[in-house]
């Protein structure tokens, strides 16, 4: 194992998490440090420990992962699996062009360079995830939440059958069948290269089937939410256009009785018959109208909420007719960034507020949700770091936000200010242009 494998190694587990799979790079120094540390370890066993193949395999696999979970932010457990895997990959494919290299001289193993062939199988590697980075793109950052949210139990029968090809004892020198036994060797060596990539993609396939499983659970849970919200929200307007008829059908008689008080022009008795129909109870709270069902339905659900918790809520603006964002990612944006809201808020010392903004700026909508705050929050990343102690489980909402508002050709921001307020601010593509 030479410097120019280990540094080819380094690359492609890099390439790897950060170019393909989009993990980010961890902002304090101690971590960085440590995963240094460990990689000068495996350089230096380079020049003190003997050149045993058996452990050779083993110091190449287990060091350069285990060193990635201190350079990258996410789940350690996967971010170790993911690199062992892939230093898995790079011996298959070393096993491959090593078989290529037999064939290719007919048996003659001594004019077989092993490590040319190392170097190969990085390069290979390389190329492949070169060519997924430029593919994927901008997909990078909802890969990362699809791969943070695998049972990395997954990643165990790969590892164990991909180990079990690679881990095949070579061994060259055996000339009681001369070069013909030396070139069985190289064919089994292609075919297992073959067998190793053949699972690989099936596992890839596996996560992936996975991943979409999950995501039309979700979208179903959201579809099925959306219309509950909807029905509650027609709930909600019936109620109104009921409140609404009574009124209309009293509204004729408390005129007449208030001409026929007048016309003995007794101001008392007048004044009397208005202040006993101010005080009448109205039997339903005013709502929020924005122009859109399930905007009108969340808000005026967080509404409610506040109202119960003694909390203000204003909502200002509407939304255009014929939006072009879907009512499911208009549902995960606002169900989020309303309830970090309403439960900021609510611990609170004081009343709480929440202010709801919508706009219209050329053709793209605004959403500005202000709420006021008893803790000022840390940013993480781009968004806003969770402040419950369950962090594995929470702080994906504004990571789903951000995901929603970018697939609708938008974005989100968070401001904190000083003044004890946060503001989210949302951008969306308002219609399309054919509209």
């Amino acid at each position: 194992m030479t410097p120019l494998a280990q540094l080819l190694e380094i690359l492609v587990l890099l390439l790897l998490l950060k170019g393909v799979l989009g993990y980010a790079f961890r902002e304090k120094t101690l971590p960085l440090v440590i995963g240094a540390m460990i990689l000068i370890v495996r350089c230096a066993m380079l020049f003190i420990l003997p050149e045993d193949y058996t452990y050779l395999i083993w110091r190449s696999i287990l060091f350069p992962a285990a060193a990635m979970p201190f350079f990258f932010k996410g789940r350690w457990e996967i971010n170790l699996a993911a690199g062992i895997c892939m230093m898995q990959m790079i011996w298959n494919l070393y096993t491959f062009n090593m078989g290529c290299w037999i064939v290719a001289v007919k048996g003659d193993v001594i004019r077989v360079e092993l490590p040319i062939c190392y170097y190969l199988g990085a390069l290979e590697c390389l190329a492949v995830l070169g060519v997924l980075r430029l593919i994927l793109g901008k997909k990078r950052e909802g890969i990362f939440l699809h791969v943070e949210l695998l049972n990395v139990w997954m990643f165990v029968p790969f590892l164990v059958c991909i180990w079990g090809i690679n881990h095949t004892g070579w061994s060259f020198g055996d000339n009681s069948m001369g070069n013909l036994g030396e070139l069985i060797q190289g064919k089994n060596a292609i075919r297992d290269g073959f067998l190793g990539v053949l699972i690989l993609f099936i596992f890839i396939l596996t996560c992936c089937m996975q991943s979409q499983r999950r995501e039309v659970k979700r979208l179903l849970l959201l579809n099925q939410k959306c219309l509950a919200e909807q029905t509650e929200q027609y709930s909600r307007q019936g109620l109104m256009d009921e409140e609404l008829r009574k009124f209309r059908h009293d509204y004729r008689k408390h005129i007449r009785a208030l001409q026929e008080i007048a016309e003995g022009t007794d101001m008392e008795r007048i004044r009397g018959y208005l202040n006993q129909i101010a005080g009448e109870n109205i039997k339903y709270e005013s709502v929020f109208l924005t122009s859109h069902l399930v905007a009108d339905a969340i808000l005026n659900r967080y509404g409610d909420a506040c109202r119960k918790q003694q909390m203000t809520m204003r909502v200002e603006g509407k939304f255009p007719k014929n939006l072009h964002i879907s009512e499911v990612d208009l549902c995960v944006i606002l169900t989020n960034g309303l309830q970090n809201a309403f439960e900021a808020a609510n611990l609170c010392e004081e009343e709480g507020e929440v202010s709801v903004k919508v706009g219209n700026r050329e053709n793209f909508v605004t959403i500005s949700i202000r709420n006021s705050t008893l803790h000022k929050p840390q940013r993480w990343g781009d968004g806003l770091a969770t402040t419950k102690h369950d962090k594995k489980n929470h702080g994906i909402g504004t990571r789903n936000m951000t995901a929603a508002a970018q697939k609708n050709g938008g974005m989100v921001e968070w401001i904190l200010e000083e003044e004890g307020y946060v503001t989210t601010n949302i951008l969306l593509r308002g219609q399309s242009k054919a509209e």
